[in-house]
């Protein structure tokens, strides 16, 4: 029934499935203790607020350099990769390519858009409690 042949054919990908299964205990485990020792302060100052506000607008502007970069990667992809004039549709790699950058565009610049709306609530939070 079990036969040397049958047992190393079983053996080796039960072994490697619970190599990989401990390998992933571990990297959960050690992930979540990390995780647990940040500690999250919550600004409570007006200052504390301005310098989250100025946090969120460098962030923003991180962001649209990030879409500005794929944008540009994009025209230039566009570029180099060989057209055949005669073709009736996009080369399949341009239009790979061009989805690709368009989401990433469009995600980055929904993040600079939120971290744009972040910094006008911490400036309006530090107004306030400078009483203005």
């Amino acid at each position: 029934m079990f036969s040397r042949k049958n047992v190393r054919r079983i053996g080796r990908p039960l072994t490697l499935l619970f190599a990989a299964f401990g390998m992933i205990t571990i990297l959960f485990v050690g992930s979540s203790n990390a995780a647990e020792t940040k500690v999250i302060q919550i600004p409570q100052t007006a200052e504390e607020h301005l310098a989250m506000a100025q946090r969120y607008k460098e962030k923003a502007d991180q962001y649209r350099e990030e879409a500005n970069i794929h944008r540009k990667m994009k025209e230039d992809y566009r570029r180099k990769v060989a057209l055949n004039p005669k073709s009736p549709v996009e080369n399949p790699w341009i239009s790979k390519m061009s989805i690709h950058c368009e989401q990433y565009i469009k995600e980055a610049q929904n993040l600079a858009d939120e971290s744009i709306k972040f910094s006008e609530y911490h400036t309006m939070r530090a107004k306030e409690l400078q009483g203005e």
